[in-house]
C-alpha cells in the first residue's frame, strides 16, 4: 500500500524520458570515470597520485558548470541544457578515443577532454535531475528525486560491469576505445531520447506551484498511487 517507488511517477512523458536518459547517463558516466583511472594506470603507467591529478580538472569543471547550470535552468528551463550538455559530453568521448589511439600526451587530448567532459556532465546532470522531478507536487518531490538517483546508480552498476567485461574480453587499447566510444554514443543517445522533451522547449519547463496538502477525507477515499493527484 505504500510502495518505495510508485510507477505512476513515470506517467508524465517528460519524467519518463528523462528517467531513461538518466539511465543511459549513469551507464556511460560510470564507465567513463572508471575507465579514466584504469586507462591512465594501465596504458600510460601513471601512479595513483598522477592519475588523480590528471583527472581532477574534469570534476572541478563539472562542479563549476553545475553551479552556472542551475542559474540557467532557473531562467530558461532545464530543457535548454539538454542539447549543449549532450553535445559536449559526446565530443569529450571522441577526444578520449583520440587519446587512446596516440602516444601519451596530456595537453593534446586528455586535458581538453577533461574540461569538455566536465561541461557536459555539469549540464546533463543538472538538466536530467531537474526533469526527473518535473511537475511533481511538493509532497512527492523527494520521492521523485530519490527515484531519479536510484535509476542513475543502477546505470552505474551496468557501466562498471561493461568496463570490466570489455577489459577481460579484449586487448586494453581496443577495450578503452570501445569504452570512450560508448561515452560519445551516450551523448547522442541522450539527445535522441530527449528529442520530444526538446520540442517543448518553448513552454515553461519549471514545475508548477506546489499543490495544497490533502485533507484526511480525501486521503481516505483515493487510491494510494492517485492520492498525490487529488484536490483537497
Amino acid at each position: 500500500p505504500h510502495p518505495a517507488i510508485s510507477l505512476i511517477l513515470l506517467a508524465d512523458p517528460v519524467r519518463a524520458l528523462a528517467s531513461v536518459a538518466m539511465l543511459v547517463f549513469g551507464i556511460t558516466f560510470t564507465a567513463m570515470f572508471l575507465g579514466w583511472n584504469l586507462f591512465l594506470a594501465r596504458q600510460w603507467h601513471f601512479t595513483s597520485f598522477e592519475a588523480g591529478l590528471a583527472i581532477t580538472l574534469g570534476p572541478v569543471t563539472a562542479m563549476l558548470t553545475a553551479t552556472v547550470a542551475r542559474r540557467l535552468a532557473d531562467k530558461f528551463g532545464h530543457r535548454s541544457l539538454l542539447l549543449p550538455g549532450a553535445a559536449t559530453y559526446s565530443a569529450s568521448g571522441m577526444l578520449l578515443v583520440q587519446a587512446v589511439a596516440g602516444p601519451p600526451n596530456l595537453f593534446a587530448h586528455w586535458l581538453p577532454a577533461m574540461v569538455i567532459s566536465g561541461v557536459g556532465v555539469g549540464l546533463l546532470s543538472s538538466a536530467l535531475s531537474g526533469l526527473t522531478v518535473f511537475g511533481l507536487p511538493q509532497s512527492r518531490f523527494a520521492v521523485g528525486a530519490g527515484m531519479g538517483q536510484a535509476i542513475r546508480q543502477l546505470g552505474g552498476v551496468i557501466g562498471v560491469a561493461l568496463v570490466i567485461a570489455l577489459l577481460q574480453a579484449l586487448d586494453p587499447a581496443t577495450a578503452f576505445r570501445l569504452i570512450y566510444s560508448l561515452m560519445a554514443g551516450g551523448g547522442v543517445i541522450i539527445a535522441l531520447i530527449t528529442l520530444p522533451v526538446l520540442r517543448g522547449a518553448g513552454e515553461d519547463s519549471r514545475p508548477p506551484a506546489a499543490q495544497p496538502a490533502l485533507t484526511s477525507s480525501t486521503a481516505e477515499n483515493c487510491r494510494v498511487d492517485d492520492c498525490w493527484r487529488a484536490e483537497p
